[in-house]
C-alpha cells in the first residue's frame, strides 16, 4: 500500500497496481481502447480506476468501491492527487500484461497505417521505454518499479 497525503491531514491509501485484477483493470481499458482519443479520455480512464485503487481513507465518507458517488464529495484538490496517483499507474496496469502501449511498434502497425492515436494517457508509456510518438509528462518517469 502507498499512503498519499490528502488536505486538512487526511489520507487515502492505495491499492499496489501490480495486484488488480482483470475485473478491476477492464473499465480502464475499455476507456482507452474503445473511445476515440480525444481531450479527457485519460481523466476519464484514471476515474474508472480509482474506485478500485483507493483501498482505504481517513475521510467521513464510504469508500469509492462501496459507493462511487462518494468521489463526487472529495475537495477537488484532494481529487486531483488521487486522479493523479492512478494516471501514474497506467504504465504498471498495462506492462505486466505485455500490452505494448507505443502505438507506432517499430515497423509500423501490424495492419501496415502508420498513423497513430492522437492521445494516449501521458504515463502510459513503461518508464525507460523510448517513444517518439507518445507524449512526455513527469508522471512516466516517476512511475517506477
Amino acid at each position: 500500500m502507498e499512503r498519499i497525503e490528502l488536505t486538512n491531514g487526511q489520507w487515502a491509501d492505495l491499492r499496489v497496481a501490480e495486484t488488480i485484477t482483470n475485473k478491476a483493470r477492464r473499465p480502464v481499458q475499455d476507456i482507452l481502447v474503445n473511445e476515440e482519443p480525444t481531450p479527457g479520455r485519460g481523466t476519464r480512464a484514471a476515474e474508472a480506476l480509482l474506485p478500485w485503487l483507493i483501498a482505504a481513507w481517513s475521510l467521513d465518507l464510504p469508500l469509492p468501491s462501496e459507493q462511487p458517488d462518494a468521489l463526487d464529495q472529495v475537495l477537488a484538490h484532494d481529487y486531483d492527487r488521487l486522479l493523479k496517483a492512478a494516471s501514474e499507474r497506467f504504465a504498471r496496469l498495462f506492462e505486466q500484461f505485455g500490452v505494448n502501449p507505443d502505438p507506432n511498434p517499430p515497423g509500423g502497425s501490424s495492419n501496415g497505417s502508420a498513423s497513430a492515436p492522437e492521445e494516449m494517457p501521458p504515463s502510459s508509456t513503461p518508464a525507460g521505454s523510448p517513444s517518439s510518438t507518445a507524449p512526455t509528462s513527469s508522471a512516466a518517469s516517476s512511475a517506477g518499479p
